[in-house]
């Protein structure tokens, strides 16, 4: 299992993440990339393509745990996009 981030301060809104990886990344509000699928499979493809992709570096996919996946999570996002979100906002 992976988690996806996306360092804020190195993106310039591009959108070719979403290119690659539309399930895994949108828009936020502020106009820069977010991770909308925060944990993927070790074989998703189409997200370590926006990763090797973004001309910035601004994603990282790490190797977490199984047991990080279940650990409840606190949503940074304006309108959530997270998968496994429990924001009080869905």
């Amino acid at each position: 299992m992976k988690k996806v981030k996306v360092e804020k301060d190195l993106c310039i809104a591009c959108g070719a993440c979403m290119g690659n990886a539309k399930e895994v990344f949108a828009f936020g509000a502020d106009g820069l990339s977010e991770v909308k699928k925060e944990f993927i499979d070790d074989n998703d493809q189409a997200a370590i393509a926006a990763m090797e992709g973004c001309p910035t570096g601004a994603i990282i996919i790490e190797d977490v745990e199984e047991e990080e996946t279940e650990e409840k999570h606190e949503c940074s996002c304006e309108e959530c996009h997270c998968e496994n979100c429990e924001c009080e906002h869905e």
